[in-house]
C-alpha cells in the first residue's frame, strides 16, 4: 500500500536563516523580500514579532515598529540547502524521498513501514529528527501526495493522519484554500459560496475548468489518484559544499572557529553515508565582497572520518596566518575522498579502518606549525644493506610502509652514518669478546648473531657482513659488524 507522508515547515525561511548563519536568535531580525518598489517582510523571529512584526508588512513599518530591526534579504538557496540537508538524513526512513517546493519533503514510507515497530514510530523519529535541525513542521499522512500536503497544511501545525478508507471523505471537510489556488480561482470560489473541498467536487464537472481555471481540476484529480504525477526522487549531491554567514564581519579567530564548527557534524554525515575518508578539503573566507577571498586548503597526513580534523587544522592555520581582511561568509568543500578499507585483526575484534592513525594528529600540528615542506617522515625500503634501507617521505604520502620487507633481525634507533671504526678482540669461534679501543672499551657479550648480509653486487656497492648484537660491561647494547672484504669491525648502530 502506498503511503505518503509530507513534512512541511511553515517557518522555513527564517529556521533556514538562523542555522546557517550566527546571527544571535535575540536579536530582532525579518527577512526581506522586494516586490516592485517596495520591500516586504518575508519571515520575522520571535524577537521580531514581539514588537508586532509580522510577514507580510512593509520593512518600513517594521523599521516604524522597532527602529534597531535587523533587516537581511532573504536567500532562497538556504532554503533549498537547509532541505537538502534533512532529505540526505531522511534517507534512513525510506529511498523514496522528494523535495516538495519551496517549503516541504515528501517520503513514500508504505514499502518500507514493516522495517519498524509500526508506522507512529516511524513517524515519530522523522519528526524528532526535523526538531534536532531546529525545524518547526506540521505532517500530513496519506494515500496520494496531493491529500498528504492539504492534511499538512492544516493550522494549528500537527500530525494529521488519514487511512485509504475514510481519507476521501476526510479531505473533503478541509477548506478550499489548502489546495493554495491562484488568486481569481480563489475570488470565484468565494463568488461561488465555495467552502471546502467537497463542494469543489460536487460542482458539475462541465464548465468547471471554464469556471475555476485548469490548475484547480488538475489539483482535485491529483488529490485521490495515486499514480498520477509521482513527485521526482532527490538524489543526494556526490560532492560536499556548504556555506555559512554572519554578521557583522570580523578577524576575532574564536568566532570564526565557532562558526566553522557548525560544519563538523554535516562533514560527519556525508562522510559516513558514503562509507568515505576525505583526503582534502578547502576553507574560502570571504570578506565583502566575493573577490576578496581567502582560501585555506587542508590536507591531513592521513585520510580522516572526522570533521574535527579539518577543523583543528584550519585553528592552527589561522593562527600561524591570520585572517588578512573582516570574514562574514564561510564556504567548506571536500575535494577528494577515498574508500575506506576496513581490516580486521581476529575473529571476534570489531571491524576496524586502516585510514586513521594515532601518529596522524601529530604530525598534522607539526605541519602546520613549522611548515608543509619542513615535515617528513622515513619509509622502508625492500633493501637489506641498513644504510639504505629506508627514504624520505612526504607526511601525506600513501604509500604504506608494511609494503616493504621488513629485515629478519632487530634493528637499533640510533644508526651510525657512516659505521664507526673499533678496533675488536675475538675468540677462537670468530666472536667479538672485546673493545680494546674507545669509549666502549672493555669485555663483550654476544646477545645475538651472527647475521650474515651479502647483497649489493648488482649496483656496484656490494657489502659482505656479519652482524652481532652485543653488550659492553656497562650495560649499552651496540649493533657491531666486520666487514669480511677488509676484516675491519665497525659500529652501526646503538640499541636504546
Amino acid at each position: 500500500m502506498t503511503r505518503w507522508m509530507n513534512l512541511l515547515f511553515p517557518e522555513l525561511s527564517m529556521e533556514a536563516f538562523l542555522k546557517t548563519t550566527s546571527n544571535n536568535p535575540e536579536t530582532p531580525t525579518v527577512l526581506s523580500k522586494r516586490r516592485g518598489a517596495r520591500e516586504w517582510v518575508q519571515a520575522a523571529n520571535e524577537e521580531a514579532m514581539k514588537f508586532g512584526i509580522l510577514k507580510n508588512q512593509t520593512i518600513a513599518t517594521a523599521r516604524a515598529l522597532h527602529t534597531p530591526v535587523c533587516v537581511h534579504p532573504h536567500d532562497p538557496k538556504m532554503d533549498e540547502q537547509c532541505l537538502k540537508d534533512l532529505a540526505d538524513e531522511l534517507f534512513r526512513f525510506t529511498p523514496d524521498v522528494s523535495i516538495d517546493h519551496p517549503d516541504g519533503i515528501l517520503l513514500e514510507i508504505g514499502s518500507t513501514t514493516h522495517l519498524f515497530p509500526n508506522e507512529t514510530l516511524l513517524i515519530v523519529e522523522a519528526v524528532e529528527l526535523c526538531k534536532s535541525h531546529g525545524l518547526s513542521m506540521s505532517v500530513g499522512v496519506a494515500p496520494t501526495p496531493m491529500s498528504a500536503r492539504v492534511l499538512a497544511r492544516c493550522t494549528p501545525p500537527a500530525v494529521r493522519r488519514s487511512d485509504e478508507k475514510h481519507f476521501i471523505k476526510r479531505i473533503s471537510a478541509l477548506p478550499w484554500s489548502l489546495l493554495r489556488p491562484n488568486k481569481k480561482t480563489m475570488t470565484s470560489c468565494r463568488m461561488l459560496g465555495l467552502k471546502t473541498i467537497g463542494d469543489l467536487l460536487d460542482l458539475p464537472p462541465i464548465g468547471l475548468a471554464t469556471r475555476l481555471g485548469e490548475a484547480i481540476v488538475q489539483t482535485l484529480q491529483l488529490l485521490f489518484n495515486e499514480e498520477e504525477n509521482s513527485p521526482p526522487i532527490y538524489r543526494p549531491d556526490e560532492r560536499f559544499d556548504k556555506t555559512i554567514e554572519w554578521w557583522p564581519a570580523t578577524t576575532d579567530l574564536e568566532r570564526l572557529c565557532s562558526a566553522a564548527k557548525k560544519f563538523e557534524t554535516a562533514i560527519n554525515q556525508f562522510l559516513e553515508q558514503r562509507d568515505m575518508a576525505a583526503t582534502e578539503a578547502s576553507f574560502f573566507l570571504t570578506s565583502g565582497s566575493e573577490a576578496l577571498t581567502q582560501i585555506v586548503a587542508l590536507r591531513p597526513s592521513r585520510a580522516t572520518l572526522q570533521g574535527a580534523t579539518f577543523l583543528m587544522l584550519l585553528r592552527m592555520r589561522l593562527e600561524r596566518d591570520g585572517v588578512s581582511q573582516p570574514v562574514n561568509r564561510m564556504r567548506v568543500t571536500i575535494n577528494e575522498t577515498k574508500p575506506i578499507d576496513r581490516v580486521q585483526g581476529s575473529l571476534f575484534e570489531e571491524m576496524q579502518n586502516s585510514i586513521e592513525t594515532p601518529r596522524s594528529d601529530l604530525m598534522d600540528r607539526l605541519r602546520n606549525r613549522l611548515g608543509e615542506n619542513n615535515v617528513g617522515r622515513a619509509g622502508l625500503v625492500a633493501e637489506h644493506r641498513p644504510e639504505i634501507a629506508y627514504q624520505h617521505l612526504a607526511v601525506n604520502d600513501e604509500r604504506d610502509e608494511w609494503m616493504a620487507t621488513p629485515p629478519m633481525g632487530r634493528r637499533p634507533l640510533h644508526m651510525d652514518a657512516p659505521p664507526l671504526p673499533l678496533e675488536v678482540e675475538i675468540n677462537s669461534h670468530h666472536e667479538p669478546v672485546r673493545i680494546l679501543r674507545g669509549h666502549h672499551r672493555g669485555t663483550l657479550t654476544v646477545i645475538s648473531g651472527p647475521e650474515r648480509l651479502e647483497c649489493g653486487w648488482w649496483d656496484g656497492n656490494d657489502v659482505r657482513r656479519l652482524y652481532f648484537e652485543v653488550a659492553t660491561s656497562t650495560g649499552i647494547r651496540l649493533w657491531i659488524f666486520q666487514d669480511k672484504n677488509d676484516g675491519a669491525w665497525r659500529r652501526h648502530g646503538v640499541f636504546a
